[in-house]
């Protein structure tokens, strides 16, 4: 895309794909700080019209909000996409979709594919909007844990060929890398454990049988329920990422859970029939948003007593 620049001297020529360019070529905290500047100039600006007449410059505010818009459409374009198709077919297609999340079957997290069932111009992601788990997807806040799973092949695709929820009986400690990956050819659902876990798991005599098996009921964001049967004492573990704020119980009792193989949820499952339910609750989000609450209500407050005033 060009743009053209008119002066009384001569006519200069701008190729607009350099701004696309430099903000590409930016890493995360860059382009933070750039649109964080822009922003604050705004946030001055308003401030300036909020100290002097509000009521005679209440209609500025509507072209501040716009700029901001703006300014953060024009820098977060780069990295994300558009399309041309019409919001109601969109929506039509949308509408298809499930409502709520269904309870998914226990099979092979690799047939939780990201790369297949493209929604118009929604081809990532789409976990979300088929209310289903998947392994891949895009995301530019990774995990760590995540990371260093598929840093590692060796060890990432033999994990998947395991169960959304399975069952394991053997297991290893590491320190700082997984090396021993030959094992996990002939048993993909090995275990591997930092070794900071080692005083706390006391696994004892583990066993496996045919007839142990673990079903998920109830699949929800931040809530998922397993029911198991196992002749024997055996690891349970979910693929599901140990993000701070994740709690299990067996039966009603809350149990320690620790993360394997770099980020998943794992439990020492006693034999027997039991319900293992899972929960998330992320205490900071929470403090957050009572924060937020709080701090607008304080705003509203000021500028109606602000306006009582005058």
């Amino acid at each position: 895309m060009i743009a053209l620049s008119f002066t009384k001297e001569s006519a200069q020529v701008y190729d607009i794909s350099d701004y696309y360019s430099f903000f590409r070529s930016l890493g995360f905290w860059e382009s933070a700080f750039i649109q964080s500047v822009l922003l604050f100039v705004l946030l001055l600006i308003f401030l300036f019209f909020l100290k002097n007449d509000f009521n005679k410059n209440f209609k500025y505010l509507f072209w501040i909000i716009i700029i901001d818009v703006i300014i953060s459409a024009q820098l977060n374009i780069p990295l994300t996409a558009t399309s041309d198709s019409s919001t109601s077919a969109l929506k039509k297609k949308l509408s298809i979709l499930p409502e709520k999340f269904h309870v998914p079957q226990n099979r092979p997290a690799l047939m939780y594919s990201d790369s297949s069932g493209q929604i118009g111009l929604f081809w990532k992601n789409l976990g979300i909007f088929y209310k289903r788990p998947q392994f891949d997807g895009y995301n530019p806040f990774h995990m760590k844990g995540y990371s260093r799973l598929t840093d590692e092949p060796g060890v990432f695709y033999p994990v998947l060929k395991n169960n959304l929820a399975f069952l394991s009986d053997n297991y290893s400690f590491f320190a700082d890398t997984i090396r021993d990956t030959v094992i996990l050819k002939s048993k993909p659902n090995h275990l591997f454990i930092h070794e900071k876990f080692k005083q706390e798991i006391k696994a004892g005599n583990l066993q496996s049988s045919g007839s142990d098996q673990a079903e998920i009921i109830l699949f929800r964001p931040d809530q998922i329920k397993i029911k198991s049967h196992t002749s024997f004492s055996q690891f349970l573990t979910l693929m599901q990422h140990d993000y701070p704020g994740w709690n299990v119980s067996v039966d009603g009792k809350h149990v320690d859970h620790f993360t394997s193989d770099y980020m998943f949820i794992s439990i020492l499952l006693p034999a027997g029939d039991h319900l293992v339910e899972y929960t998330f609750e992320n205490k900071t989000v929470s403090a957050g948003l009572i924060i937020s609450i709080v701090s607008i209500l304080v705003c509203l407050a000021l500028l109606i007593a602000k306006r009582k005033i005058k």
